[in-house]
This record gives structure tokens, C-alpha cells and sequence, in this order.
């Protein structure tokens, strides 16, 4: 089968800057990078590797971005103002560097006390209805711009975090989706489960996030250091010609990012060939 397998690099995917991961992954012979929008540095540097035949995808960045939330959903201030500009900015730099798809996080309207990166809470919308209501109007608003997917989300705080959900936010605004396995995983830890809820919306899933989970250590783990069983996964169902898989383990330490991401690829590529 043909396909691509591509990183996510950025402030919390790797150790080091933007160029500098880049470089290490052309070095292994990677030539697709997801990038959040607001990690995105020197983009004339970028313009010239897509100009070479490197190809990209860009994330929104979203509520649980370090030092800049933004949530979708928003329509308190500041974060509704945020959030517009953070689209629109996303489009203007994926049209630049002609990335194939932006990936916006359905997200959650308020991020609860106690959150590790936020410990008093924020709150971007007054209640989860008005928040689903702005995030249609926003998507609804710029879908025309750039293939547009939502990414599935690991749990009921946020917005697409069931097959009942997706094919709902399908049906009302016509996006694709980046089947993200890990937060499908932390939905639900039981793989039949994920394995209906990818069967469910096989045909809009234009792009996979591929990483581990395991509930006593974290997500974003390297292939085969969680729980899930993705060769039960892969052999139980399809994948569309010319997929693109997205590593997005967050490796241990700068010494082993070679290591982690390397393994995730080579046991990634025997899984779905």
C-alpha cells in the first residue's frame, strides 16, 4: 500500500528548535512535518522546502497550547478574538508553504481548576452549547479556505470525543477528520471500541495521529510502550491509498528522540504493508 508516514514537530514534540528537528528528520528521510501554527519560526525556510518537494500540514493551536490557548469554541474575551486570529493566521501560513490540510482541535469550552498548565482553570465559553454553536459558525466560515479535519478528542469535556459526535459534526459541517488513535484510546480503552468508532467514519478520515497510550504513565507514548493493541487495529481495518500517518510520541529525553521515533516508524510500517 502506498503511503506516507510524516512528524509532528514543535514546542512539545521533540527537544530543540523547528529547523533543527526538520533537519533531523530529512536526515532519516522524512518528508512530511505537521506543525503548529504558532511554532512555525522561520517560514521562509519552510517556503523553500516545500519548494524542494517537502510537504506539510498545519495544527491550530488549541486550549492546552503553553503560554497561548486558544480554543475554537471561544466567545468570552479574549479568547474569542484569539482564536479567529489564530485561524486565520493557520490559513495564511498554510497557503505559504501549500500544506495539505489544517487540523483544528474540537476543544473544550473551559479547562477545569487544577489543570498542570493552567491551575486556575479558564473559561472560553459560558456553557458547552454556546461553545458547539461558535465552533460550527467558525469552521462553517472558513472551510472553503483549505481542506479543513477535525481531530478526535480524548474525552466528553471536549467537542468529537465519540462516533456519535463525529458524524454529527460531519453531517452539520461537512469536515474530514484526523483519527487521532491515541485520544480514541483514552475515550474508551477497550480497541474494539476504537476500532468501531474509525469503521464508523472510515471513509472521512484523511489522516492519522499515530502514538501511545497507557493510563498509569501518559499519552503520546512511542509505539509499543502503551496499551493499545494496534495490530488489532490495523489488521481488523483499512486504510485509504496514499494515507498519512502522523508520528506524535513525545520522546523521553533528547538523547532518545532517535530512538523513539525510529521505532515508532519501523513497527508503524510493518503493521500497515
Amino acid at each position: 500500500m502506498k503511503y506516507t508516514i510524516g512528524l509532528k514537530i514543535g514546542s512539545k514534540y521533540g527537544f530543540g528548535e523547528i529547523k533543527e528537528l526538520i533537519e533531523m528528520g530529512l536526515k532519516w528521510n522524512v518528508n512530511f512535518f505537521e506543525i503548529t501554527a504558532n511554532d512555525i519560526g522561520d517560514l521562509d525556510y519552510l517556503i523553500k522546502l516545500q519548494q524542494k518537494g517537502i510537504r506539510f500540514g498545519i495544527h491550530i493551536p488549541h486550549s492546552y497550547t503553553p503560554d497561548n490557548p486558544v480554543a475554537l469554541c471561544a466567545t468570552i474575551s479574549p479568547y474569542k478574538k484569539k482564536s479567529l486570529e489564530w485561524f486565520k493566521k493557520s490559513i495564511e501560513i498554510a497557503k505559504k508553504i501549500k500544506a495539505e490540510y489544517i487540523i483544528f482541535h474540537p476543544d473544550l469550552y473551559k479547562v477545569p481548576k487544577g489543570s498542570s498548565r493552567f491551575p486556575e482553570g479558564i473559561k472560553f465559553a459560558n456553557n458547552r452549547k454556546e461553545g458547539f454553536r461558535q465552533l460550527i459558525k467558525t469552521i462553517r466560515t472558513y472551510r472553503d479556505n483549505i481542506p479543513l479535519l477535525a481531530e478526535i478528542m480524548p474525552g466528553p469535556d471536549y467537542y468529537n470525543y465519540n462516533l456519535k459526535e463525529s458524524l454529527k459534526l460531519k453531517r452539520i459541517t461537512g469536515v474530514n477528520f484526523c483519527f487521532d488513535i491515541d485520544h480514541a484510546f483514552e475515550v474508551n480503552q477497550d480497541i474494539n471500541t476504537v476500532i468501531n468508532w474509525y469503521k464508523g467514519i472510515e471513509k472521512y478520515v484523511e489522516v492519522f495521529h499515530i502514538c501511545d497510550f497507557d493510563p498509569e504513565i501518559r499519552g503520546h507514548l512511542p509505539i509499543g510502550d502503551g496499551k493499545i493493541d494496534f495490530e488489532k487495529f490495523f489488521n481488523q481495518c483499512q486504510t485509504r491509498k496514499g494515507q498519512i500517518f502522523i508520528l506524535e510520541a513525545l520522546s523521553y529525553s533528547k538523547e532518545t528522540v532517535k530512538k523513539d521515533l525510529l521505532s515508532s516508524q519501523e513497527k508503524l510500517e510493518r503493521m500497515i504493508k
